[in-house]
């Protein structure tokens, strides 16, 4: 099992927090778009309106406490710790301190940052339009860091022990990415939910009108 101190020291180099900060902030766009798109079909009154403010500051802080970067922390340490070796940590974190591995970084930067500036509607497939605000589907994914092996500069520095070894034991980290993210989902679609009904019925109270 890779020390603490080992995976700290990858997401140092793969700067996981920015990429973590990317991806929230994208599903967080996407959420308040959904909840904004069903608001506008509705007419209010003021009081109601003061209503929905509430609501949209208590979604923010749901949002706030479900999905943060310390969170995402949290889950890949647990992934990585669980899936990957001691020289499967190693390698990849010494290949990405590399000019190779830096590029493919930088690389991956970009297609994040153009993937966040997209403006999520519901009309545009990044949106259910059930009602149901999915996370999108560019969840940080490890299969995107733990490949270097794709980089020839990869081979010439570790050969194809390491690759082997890593793509054999990427299928187990990509289930528990895929479990987490689906109970983190779960969680955030449930709290909302129980928030938008109590609203509801505010909104609805003889008297708010």
């Amino acid at each position: 099992m890779p020390t603490t101190e080992s995976v700290l020291e990858l997401f140092d180099v793969l700067h996981l927090d920015d990429f973590a900060g990317q991806f929230i902030d994208q599903a967080v766009a996407l959420i308040n778009a959904e909840v904004q798109d069903r608001l506008a079909k509705k007419s209010f009154t003021p009081a109601p309106l003061r209503m929905i403010d509430e609501l949209n500051a208590r979604f923010a802080s749901i949002l706030s406490e479900e999905l943060n970067v310390d969170h995402v922390r949290q889950i890949v340490f647990v992934v990585i710790q669980q899936s990957f070796s001691q020289e499967d940590v190693d390698a990849v974190t010494v290949f990405y301190r590399t000019k190779a591995g830096k590029s493919i970084l930088a690389k991956y930067a970009h297609e994040m940052r153009a993937y966040a500036k997209r403006k999520p509607g519901v009309n545009d497939g990044s949106i259910k339009t059930d009602g149901e605000a999915p996370l999108p589907d560019s969840k940080p994914s490890l299969r995107a860091f733990f490949k270097p092996w794709e980089n020839p500069e990869f081979a010439k520095l570790y050969g194809s022990a390491i690759e082997e070894d890593i793509e054999a034991r990427m299928p187990a980290a990509d289930q528990i990415i895929k479990e987490e993210a689906q109970a983190l989902e779960e969680r955030i679609h449930v709290r909302l939910r129980k928030l938008l009904v109590e609203y509801q019925a505010k909104i609805r109270a003889p008297g708010s009108q």
